[in-house]
């Protein structure tokens, strides 16, 4: 009878420990997938960022291609009209 039960403990601890590197496993997986998914988090914020500085860059220049435009529009009807 003893022996049954040492057997019986035995055989459930062992059992448990199979448990137990399975779940060490799974979780072990769940991290490496939490990091490539913050890994794609982070390279999508720094497309974003990226985009939106060209995006600006853009509008910058634009904005100083047609701040000159106007000036010399400036310059020239001024010359026409008084020289």
């Amino acid at each position: 009878m003893i022996e049954e039960i040492k057997e019986e403990k035995k055989n459930k601890l062992s059992e448990n420990f199979k448990n137990l590197e399975e779940l060490s496993k799974n979780i072990e997986k769940s991290i490496n997938d939490l990091k490539n998914v913050f890994e794609k988090i982070e390279e999508n914020k720094d497309k974003i960022k990226s985009d939106i500085q060209n995006i600006f860059t853009k509008i910058r220049r634009s904005l100083n291609e047609r701040e000159e435009q106007l000036l010399n529009n400036v310059d020239t009807h001024f010359d026409n009209l008084y020289f």
